[in-house]
């Protein structure tokens, strides 16, 4: 073999090696196969889509509200103008919070309502609840959709809210859906939300000459203390509006008749249900009342006075809340107190005086024995029988169940001192100032008929006056009478 053909056999080798060596990858077995890839990463950034509607708002602006404040911020993802459809788009929304917060549409005074062609005039905002669902969706903002997140607020759970409002309203589909669908039912949900729009812009309009008008706190109201007045009063007229909303003189209308007749049914129900001005100017006043203390001294036991008529010694009824010491003593993190109605029945002459009577549900003692499904059991609220609540937070807060389910819910109570004034003044510039009333007494005539009755009496140092609000967030299912 020559010297160029051993160099080439010792080339050939060197290479065959380095090939071995490589393909062993050191002493292993096969090379691994490629990587498989994964999914690809979510978009940065998605967009969320809807539609704003009383009937469509064209020219409204909708944000995510990021903070969580109920307002549109320059920081926040927020859309161009509403289309005539009142759909819009919100662009660059994080993909993992979208739908971790509330939709909020700013609707101004020259947004155009697609039902009646005309500027709705006054500015307000609607809410859609959060989704929970992350990335790219559709949300649906009317003023249903605002009244599920404001009992949200309120504390009820989404899932509770929803059932309230839709059981409430008498809807046949969820208050979060999209009513603008066609069919009976969606008709029935789009009235309802026209309806709850035109009453809430009703009972404001009434409410108006409040503004600046002294309230029991010491301070003025204002425009949005009142707003925030009637948006707790929509609730207690639900059940009116539900109704309403069912009217036939609403069928086939759109444009100027649709406005006219939701505007008389309107005032029909704010009628019913609607706060005056003075009791809106007590109502806001209470509210910035400071709450009432916690307490650090020992349980002991107490009343309350919720409810008096008194006519004369044989005509007379009152309400009062009952608790003895141990049942102002917190047991697994609540409390107790218990019912006690009293009134004059008929008059007893061989005693001489009326016989009075005792009972501890409904105003009529005929009906104190009646019955509802609390979810587990059929239940009553006999006399004595005690209400359960979680002891008063720093602010006031409580949440309560009464008789045994047949409403639950959360309370705020608040004080102010009325030592050195007079039984008379507290009554009439106090008590019968306030909207409702309590035990079928309305606050309006709570009290002696003849306030003279009272004669000069005034309240001793250290006496408070406790205002409690009371927040439904509950209630028996199956309560017919």
């Amino acid at each position: 073999m020559n010297n160029d053909s051993l160099h080439r056999v010792r080339v050939l080798n060197a290479l065959v090696a380095a090939t071995l060596v490589a393909a062993c990858g050191g002493g292993g077995s096969d090379a691994p196969p490629p990587p498989v890839a994964g999914p690809p990463p979510p978009p940065a950034s998605v967009a969320i889509t809807g539609k704003a509607v009383v009937g469509a708002l064209q020219g409204a602006t909708a944000c995510h509200d990021t903070s969580n404040n109920g307002d549109c911020e320059s920081s926040e993802p927020t859309s161009g103008l509403t289309g005539a459809d009142g759909s819009f788009t919100i662009p660059g929304v994080d993909s993992a919070a979208a739908g971790q917060h509330r939709v909020v549409v700013k609707v101004p005074a020259d947004a155009i309502d697609a039902d009646t062609g005309a500027q709705v005039g006054k500015a307000f905002v609607l809410v859609a609840p959060a989704t929970g669902t992350a990335g790219a969706q559709s949300v649906f903002v009317s003023p249903l959709t605002t009244l599920v997140q404001r009992q949200m607020d309120a504390g009820q759970s989404k899932a509770e809210a929803v059932a309230f409002v839709q059981s409430n309203l008498a809807l046949a589909v969820s208050p979060l859906a999209d009513f603008t669908a066609g069919g009976t039912d969606n008709l029935k949900a789009a009235n309802a939300a026209r309806l709850l729009f035109a009453t809430q812009n009703k009972q404001a309009a009434d409410l108006a000459p409040a503004v600046g008008l002294a309230d029991l706190s010491g301070s003025t109201v204002t425009q949005a203390q009142i707003d925030a007045e009637v948006a707790k009063t929509l609730g207690a007229a639900l059940s009116a509006i539900g109704s309403a909303a069912a009217d036939p003189t609403l069928a086939g209308k759109t444009g100027a008749p649709l406005v006219a007749a939701v505007g008389a049914l309107a005032t029909a129900v704010v009628a019913q249900v609607g706060l005056t001005v003075p009791e809106v100017v007590a109502q806001v006043g209470v509210a910035k009342l400071p709450p009432e203390p916690v307490s650090t001294a020992a349980a002991t036991a107490g009343a309350s006075l919720s409810a008096l008529r008194y006519t004369s010694a044989s005509d007379w009824y009152l309400r009062s809340g009952q608790a003895t010491a141990a049942d102002n003593t917190a047991v697994n993190g609540l409390v107790h107190s218990y019912d006690v109605r009293t009134r004059t029945e008929a008059y007893n002459f061989a005693a001489g005086s009326p016989s009075v009577v005792s009972w501890g549900f409904n105003n009529d003692p005929a009906r104190a024995g009646e019955q509802w499904w609390n979810g587990t059991t059929w239940a009553g609220c006999p006399l004595g029988y005690r209400n359960a609540a979680t002891p008063r937070d720093a602010s006031g807060r409580s949440n309560y169940n009464y008789c045994n389910g047949f409403e639950k819910g959360t309370s705020v109570r608040s004080t102010v001192d009325i030592a050195g004034q007079t039984l008379a003044s507290v009554v009439t510039t106090k008590i019968r100032v306030m909207p409702g009333g309590s035990g079928g007494v309305p606050y309006a005539n709570w009290g002696p008929v003849d306030l003279g009755l009272l004669g000069n009496a005034s309240f001793p140092a250290g006496s408070t006056l406790h205002y409690q609000t009371n927040t439904p967030l509950e209630s028996a299912i199956a309560y017919d009478v």
